[in-house]
């Protein structure tokens, strides 16, 4: 199955290059620009923008290897929000996370703390199951790696 996705990756677009920059730049005046190249490099999440991406995300996606769906984050979240309430001891998990992201923001990705390591799954797509172009790969992500980068 990986000979076949190699060969994939390795062919090249079957257009010639100035055709296909055109076809990119094309697409790309379709997409609207919010920020410029050097705002969008200076912006910090807040706690803000974590939880309006959380309530944003839709539920129910496979799962990372840290085994931590999006519900557990919002679920914390929503724990936290009720505690503040009741005046008890709390700890927010957006606030770890916005700390943790501030963190590779400020001194880069620590390769230790594995926050996007990934699962590359073969995802069936059609008959017969013996052949191996019959299946798409899919690559499951942490979620607290894919809040990041939303």
């Amino acid at each position: 199955m990986a000979v076949i996705h190699i060969q994939l990756q390795q062919q090249g677009p079957p257009e010639s290059p100035a055709i296909h920059e055109h076809g990119i730049q094309d697409a790309l005046n379709f997409i609207p620009n919010r920020l410029s190249p050097d705002d969008a490099l200076n912006k910090t999440d807040t706690l803000d923008d974590l939880s309006q991406t959380l309530i944003l995300t839709k539920f129910d996606s496979y799962l990372g290897l840290d085994g931590l769906p999006y519900e557990f984050w919002k679920h914390f979240h929503n724990r936290t929000k009720q505690m503040l309430k009741e005046r008890a001891p709390y700890t927010d998990p957006l606030f770890l996370l916005e700390t943790a992201f501030r963190d590779i923001e400020r001194h880069g990705y620590c390769a230790s703390a594995n926050l996007n390591e990934s699962l590359l799954c073969p995802i069936h797509k059609k008959v017969p199951l013996d052949l191996s172009p019959n299946y798409r790969p899919i690559t499951l992500l942490n979620t607290g790696y894919k809040l990041y980068t939303k």
